[in-house]
């Protein structure tokens, strides 16, 4: 739904369960980091089809240190879903600094590293993370959590 204060997402899915990916990487771009965590948490292998752009490499990076499995080639990314554990998540750019605080949706501890690289791009948003994972509703679908249990669960806020 769209609306003046901009664009709101809700989803109550039970299943909890996210289907695998498979896409051309560049129709992603800027966006295939924040999907790549996402295929970290699928059912199964997901693909991403294209070369890698530098973004991904570095999240690709973040997230094998995380314990995912994740095969970067010259013409496909594929993620093979493993749990996750926390990382200082390294951010060399914004979009590297926003996947980072979607890692720690789902990832205990994970910490943010140079966070002031987000905040430069949108400024206050520490304040704006933290008041949409408070809302009235679950901030990701398929999630059992209500929004207080991820309050405090990253060094970023």
């Amino acid at each position: 739904m769209s609306s003046a204060d901009g664009l709101t997402v809700t989803g109550r899915s039970t299943s909890g369960a996210l289907a695998p990916i498979t896409v051309a990487s560049g129709a992603t771009e800027p966006f295939t980091p924040l999907l790549l965590v996402t295929a970290c948490l699928a059912t199964g292998p997901s693909v991403f089809l294209g070369t890698p752009s530098p973004a991904d490499l570095a999240a690709i990076n973040n997230l094998r240190r995380a314990g995912a499995d994740i095969g970067a080639h010259s013409d496909r990314i594929e993620v093979s879903p493993q749990p996750l554990r926390s990382i200082e998540w390294t951010t060399t750019t914004p979009i590297l600094g926003l996947t980072g605080l979607l890692t720690g949706l789902v990832v205990n501890g994970v910490a943010v590293s140079e966070w002031d690289r987000v905040e430069n791009l949108w400024p206050g948003v520490a304040s704006e993370w933290s008041r949409m994972i408070s809302a009235d509703e679950y901030l990701v679908p398929g999630s059992a959590r209500l929004p207080r249990d991820y309050l405090g669960r990253a060094s970023y806020l």
